[in-house]
């Protein structure tokens, strides 16, 4: 169902008046990630999955550096509190300050550690079983996701790919043109939906 229109009055003090803002829930329902192996010869198992919290050992936790926080400048002897308030420096200052960090859990979506220990050790059985079936070198079609691996040259991922001789193949991301797996994921998802 979509959500409906939001009806104002125009002007730059309207958007943000408490009265036309309205907080949107958080979305109801349940992830669920799927990954496959698919090749000319060979169609594996469709892996389901949840989220990686569910798995204890691949837990993780991230240190977030937080910035340090200048002091304050102080009120001049000559000035009220009011007119502190509201002098250019103090104003400067409070301008600069960095935002407080919140860490937010990630909404549901794999790690690299999860990938690499859960995903990649079925696909690489599955090349390896095609390689022996065909005599065929394989090569693995990802997305740029990030828990791929495909972010930086050193990586958890990219360091099991190169240790088990997987090739990947390189394109953009989000280019279901020169991606032909992106298209295979949309009828997945599109049929997913339809189920409930």
């Amino acid at each position: 169902m979509q959500a409906g229109w939001v009806l104002r009055e125009e002007g730059p003090d309207q958007r943000y008046a408490p009265e036309n803002v309205a907080e949107i829930p958080p979305l109801e329902g349940v992830v669920l990630h799927m990954s496959a192996f698919v090749s000319y010869y060979h169609k594996g198992d469709l892996h389901f999955y949840n989220d990686p919290d569910d798995v204890p050992e691949l837990n993780v936790t991230v240190q977030v550096d937080v910035p340090k926080r200048k002091r304050p400048p102080k009120q001049r002897k000559s000035e009220t509190e009011e007119q502190f308030l509201r002098s250019e420096r103090y104003l400067e200052w409070l301008a600069a300050e960095p935002h407080d960090v919140e860490v937010q859990p990630k909404e549901n979506s794999i790690t690299q550690i999860f990938y690499t220990k859960k995903i990649l050790p079925s696909h690489l059985k599955e090349m390896q079983e095609v390689e022996r079936k065909t005599g065929k070198k394989c090569v693995l079609q990802k997305d740029n996701n990030p828990s791929h691996g495909t972010q930086s040259a050193v990586n958890y991922a990219r360091e099991y790919k190169r240790k088990h001789n997987i090739e990947t193949l390189k394109h953009p991301a989000q280019s279901p043109d020169l991606n032909p797996i992106e298209a295979v994921w949309n009828i997945l998802k599109q049929r997913m939906r339809h189920r409930k």
